[in-house]
């Protein structure tokens, strides 16, 4: 199973937490528990809370699912986030 994501860069952490929580917003305003979003994507529940709590990496294949069960905008969950510009290799 995918453990969180230790970064060093904090931009990234912050955006998965967003994430999380939009995705635990989402469930909810669906009307759905844990348990029931578990069942729909092929997950067990402890696994779906780690996801919402950002105690576990969410795979895109499992977000995608995700966000098709609570029928939430993919827009949504995952907003524009300030991650850029990013030097790589010390390139200009």
């Amino acid at each position: 199973m995918p453990t969180p994501i230790k970064h060093a860069d904090a931009a990234i952490v912050r955006a998965c937490e967003q994430v999380a929580h939009r995705l635990a917003g989402a469930r909810a305003d669906a009307g759905l528990t844990q348990e029931q979003v578990a069942q729909a994507i092929g997950l067990s529940r402890p696994s779906v809370a780690n996801f919402e709590n950002g105690r576990q990496d969410l795979p895109l294949s499992h977000l995608l699912a995700y966000i098709r069960v609570t029928g939430a905008d993919p827009s949504r969950i995952i907003q524009p986030v300030d991650l850029w510009p990013v030097n790589v290799g010390g390139a200009a």
